[in-house]
């Protein structure tokens, strides 16, 4: 005990602040003497105890362990009757908490012209609400398409949520905003074909080369259009039909097209036999 009373005993310096002070009277003046009483071990350690106890209950509870659950997602084009997956190479996703930390950033490949999109997911149970973005890749790596961010909250109950998200066309002339015919006005004879020129132009008017442009014929049983991507097509019938040209983004134009039977033709005979009586006039002085 004497060797724990000396190791806490601090210098002549500090006793005054590390010791209990008790004061007595002593003596026929009543001179104030001031005793020094060294603290005990088992205050000391009470003391380091609180200390930590304090310490223990400032740090924050842990979060619940996280599990995992599946998510599908359905993405949706703006036209897909015009969307050419030859020209897509993958599906980028990439999932957020609200807090904008990761949880999924995965690339998918367009295989034989279809991709699988259920994924599986991590979350913080009983449910968390995620963000999920879509971005459809050309063979360049360049995003085409976009949808989202998206909020999906997934649960521990078994149920697989299901994301409909549409997607917006962000490639090449997105920003366009008209498109100009060329020519917009075009006689076409039945039974021939036909091509129209597009072109999307800018807020200078000036064109933006390889804007995709969606042909449609408004009248098809006058005209067809055989080719969406780049306005051929062939007359039907007699008429007038008008020929539609429109952006991804929204913006269209229409062309007239006047569509005319064939002209008639008249063939001459290839031979002429004439008749000649004994006695009868020249044929040559007939007409």
């Amino acid at each position: 005990m004497d060797f724990l009373t000396r190791l806490f005993r601090p210098p002549l310096a500090a006793r005054s602040q590390t010791y209990v002070s008790s004061s007595t009277l002593v003596g026929p003046k009543n001179e104030h003497v001031m005793t020094l009483r060294p603290l005990r071990l088992t205050q000391i350690c009470v003391a380091l105890l609180l200390a930590v106890a304090s310490a223990c209950s400032d740090t924050p509870s842990t979060q619940p362990a996280s599990r995992t659950a599946s998510l599908a997602l359905v993405p949706t084009f703006p036209a897909n009757d015009l969307i050419s997956l030859e020209d897509l190479e993958g599906v980028r996703v990439t999932i957020q908490r609200q807090d904008s930390s990761l949880v999924v950033e995965r690339t998918v490949a367009i295989e034989d012209h279809t991709v699988d999109l259920s994924l599986r997911v991590e979350f913080i149970p009983p449910c968390e609400d995620l963000l999920v973005q879509i971005q459809i890749l050309n063979s360049n790596g360049d995003t085409v398409f976009e949808a989202g961010p998206t909020d999906v909250t997934v649960c521990d109950d078994g149920e697989v949520p299901v994301v409909e998200t549409q997607l917006t066309y962000v490639g090449v002339g997105a920003d366009a905003e008209s498109v100009s015919i060329v020519p917009e006005t075009l006689t076409v004879i039945v039974g021939e074909s036909f091509t129209l020129e597009g072109q999307a132009l800018g807020a200078d008017g000036e064109p933006i080369p390889g804007t995709p442009i969606r042909w449609t014929s408004l009248d098809s049983e006058l005209a067809s259009i055989t080719d969406e991507s780049d306005g051929s097509g062939q007359a039907l019938s007699t008429g007038t039909a008008q020929i539609e040209a429109s952006l991804l983004t929204g913006p269209s134009s229409v062309a007239t097209l006047n569509l005319v039977s064939p002209p008639s033709l008249v063939r001459s005979p290839e031979t002429l036999t004439f008749a000649v009586e004994e006695g009868g006039s020249n044929p040559a002085d007939q007409t």
